[in-house]
């Protein structure tokens, strides 16, 4: 069984699901390659956008506003972990933004990535 939290639920208690393996809708936010984007919880108030990292390129064929589930495990944001384990092609400033905007939330490591608005 596959938890399927709503994005509000991660923001307000994100350790309940780290490092479980979860099913979470939202909207493509920011997108700053093909590998690392956002999911966009403006329809939630109070929530923060989530971090997504895609394991492999290709995994999903999505456009920017789409809405999108994810299946993948939570964990919390380690910068030198994200580096060491996934070979993202970000420049230096993709880098100091995603760190300064997101060292403090959870990060979803995306297994597979699904639009469903098409």
């Amino acid at each position: 069984m596959i938890l399927a939290p709503d994005p509000g639920e991660i923001s307000d208690n994100p350790e309940a699901f780290f490092d479980q393996l979860i099913a979470v809708e939202g909207g493509v936010g920011e997108k700053y390659d093909d590998n690392v984007f956002t999911i966009s919880q403006a329809q939630f108030l109070g929530g923060s956008d989530i971090l997504v990292v895609k394991e492999s390129a290709g995994m999903a064929n999505f456009e920017d506003d789409d809405d999108v589930v994810i299946l993948g495990t939570l964990r919390p944001f380690d910068m030198a972990q994200l580096e060491r384990e996934y070979n993202l092609m970000l420049d230096d400033d993709q880098w100091q933004t995603i760190e300064s905007d997101y060292s403090d939330e959870p990060l979803l490591a995306a297994v597979q990535v699904y639009a469903i608005n098409r």
